[in-house]
């Protein structure tokens, strides 16, 4: 047998263990509980498995000789005196079914039980990963590919629901399977070994040609749904090009690639795991025929061999299932680790959650904020982006930032607004220095003081309503703030105009507006939090140049208290702020309006 059982396979073996229980580590402790509750379950299913194989037997010696039921090796006492022979083997045969029924009961309990802790679980897994991901650094974000977190949570998470299923499955098939087995060496030990052992060395055979191609293809496929939910997302995102270079039929041939081989490589897994149940069916009825003939030839006038052969024949019905289950789930389990290990690596992710952050008291904001002496780089290893930049503003003014592409004027507005932190330096508020660390409760509090609004506007496919106040619970929507906000943003008359009013409905990300009408939805969101600073990011770049002069007009009527600031490539924008700074490489340079 050693030379079957490979170290590798051990070796899988352990790895599937550790993985799993990593996974176990991530329940809490009622969940642990409930985990033991259910394997306590599996067991009492296991008893009654092996339970109603035994009532069986006295009802079969009923049948095939009543003058022995009272007297049978499998009852030696004298029972039920006053009953007839008859009465007796309607007796057993009522045992027989209540048993039976009670074994479907507690199996359909287990699979009640095992889908709704699976539905927690995974409920509960996806929730932790959405969580962690978007309570990460901004900084860690911006290093994240779309795609990448969508296959996490619509296809790793989901696999991982699958392993818990067939973990489940795995504990009852090999649980009931002992409790039968030890109920069959009790019966008869010299059938039942030769018979294990027959079943073991068979499924040890197909296993160590299966799970290894089973691993492989599990690998591929997690592989191939990764590039094709990358591959649908940029294909959406790029759909206008790819019909004016009339690149559809390119893109469906690449498709196919991606698509074909991810559908072939699951067929392959499904018939490697499913196929050898079949095979082992006909050489366990060639088994048992053989093992008739043998028997009854050898006893003609003996009934003991039928009684022997009826046992064996029924704990092989219910055997034979569970063999395949084994065999399957563990083939469904190697095939689908690799999407645990991407599970568990992202429950490995820090967890910054800022709903324990105990003080959320408004903050304020009396005279200035400042960066002093900050120098900022996105990782250990890269060049600093951001050198010795200081920058004082005070409470009120609107302050215009321009500044060569790439220079890193979004940067610093990152760290104005607390998405970035400095790595040298440090960010002030009247004259309070924040900590550096990421959802600290000042920049918790300083973020409540901030809309901003950039060159590239996120909308979701809501309505207009829902878009502007940036919320799906309508009873949360103030409507009289909604529409002085869309008209600061001259883009109330359009809304009115729409087909719904404010209950039109935008399309995927606002593609049924132009750009200039989805930087104004930008714009009238930013105003619907009536902030007390205002950040635009290019914000107006696709309005034209009479809309741009109105909304800038709004934005600079606004109350004094207002603080601005606003980075813009048209210097005509920043004409009416108090002061226009310049960001170099080497550093923050203040620029004469009349100069613009």
């Amino acid at each position: 047998m050693k030379k079957f059982i490979s170290n590798n396979k051990f070796k899988e073996i352990n790895t599937i263990l550790k993985l799993l229980g990593n996974l176990f580590k991530f329940l809490n402790r009622k969940n642990k509980i409930n985990f033991f509750k259910i394997l306590l379950l599996i067991s009492f299913c296991g008893l009654s498995e092996i339970i109603s194989i035994g009532s069986i037997i006295p009802f079969l010696n009923g049948l095939i000789d009543a003058k022995n039921i009272r007297y049978s090796n499998f009852l030696n006492l004298q029972l039920f005196d006053s009953i007839s022979q008859s009465q007796l083997v309607i007796l057993f045969g009522i045992t027989f079914i209540f048993i039976s029924f009670l074994n479907a009961f507690l199996r359909i309990l287990n699979i009640k039980k095992s889908s709704e802790f699976n539905c927690k679980i995974t409920s509960k897994l996806n929730e932790t990963i959405y969580k962690k991901i978007i309570n990460s650094p901004y900084i860690n974000l911006v290093k994240m590919n779309s795609s990448s977190i969508i296959n996490n949570i619509n296809v790793d998470v989901p696999r991982v629901s699958l392993i818990i299923t067939n973990i489940f499955q795995l504990f009852t098939s090999i649980i009931i399977c002992l409790l039968i087995i030890i109920g069959l060496i009790i019966f008869n030990w010299k059938i039942t070994v030769y018979s294990i052992l027959f079943f073991c060395f068979f499924y040890t055979l197909i296993n160590n040609f299966v799970s290894k191609k089973v691993k492989l293809n599990g690998k591929k496929i997690a592989s191939n749904n990764k590039k094709q939910i990358k591959f649908v997302q940029e294909s959406f995102g790029s759909v206008r090009e790819i019909k004016l270079n009339s690149f559809q039929n390119k893109n469906q041939k690449s498709f196919h690639e991606i698509e074909y081989p991810l559908r072939k490589l699951q067929t392959e897994n499904i018939f490697m795991i499913q196929s050898p149940r079949y095979l082992l069916e006909s050489f366990t009825l060639t088994l048992i025929i053989v093992l008739t003939l043998i028997l009854t030839f050898s006893s003609p006038t003996n009934s003991a061999p039928i009684t022997l052969l009826s046992v064996f024949a029924l704990a092989s019905q219910k055997l034979l299932p569970l063999f395949q289950q084994v065999f399957s789930s563990f083939s469904i389990i190697i095939a689908n680790q690799e999407h645990l290990k991407n599970a568990i690596e992202l429950l490995k992710i820090k967890n910054y959650d800022d709903s324990k952050i105990e003080d959320k008291s408004p903050i304020n904001f009396e005279e200035s904020f400042e960066l002093r002496d900050v120098f900022f780089k996105y990782s250990n290893d890269s060049k600093y982006i951001l050198k010795n930049i200081s920058l004082k503003i005070f409470k009120g003014e609107k302050i215009g930032l321009i500044g060569k592409t790439g220079v890193g004027k979004s940067t610093l507005i990152n760290i104005i607004i607390g998405l970035f932190n400095p790595r040298k330096g440090g960010f002030y508020l009247d004259n309070k220095k924040f900590r550096n660390e990421h959802n600290s409760i000042e920049y918790r509090n300083w973020q409540s003081l901030i809309s901003y609004v950039p060159q590239n506007i996120y909308l979701s496919d809501e309505t207009f309503l829902q878009n502007i106040s940036f919320t799906n619970k309508t009873e949360d929507i103030n409507i009289t703030e909604v529409e002085e906000a869309a008209k600061k943003a001259n883009i109330l008359d359009f809304i009115l105009e729409s087909p719904d009013g404010f209950n039109t409905k935008l399309g995927e990300r606002g593609i049924s507006l132009s750009g200039g009408q989805r930087q104004r939805v930008g714009l009238a969101r930013a105003f619907y939090k009536n902030p007390e600073i205002l950040v635009l990011d290019e914000a107006t770049s696709a309005l034209d140049s009479k809309t741009e002069s109105k909304v800038m007009k709004t934005i600079y009527n606004q109350k004094n208290e207002i603080t601005m600031i606003i980075i813009a490539h048209r210097t005509s924008t920043l004409k009416n702020c108090d002061r226009v700074l310049e960001l170099t490489e080497n550093g923050l340079i203040e620029v004469e309006k009349e100069n613009l």
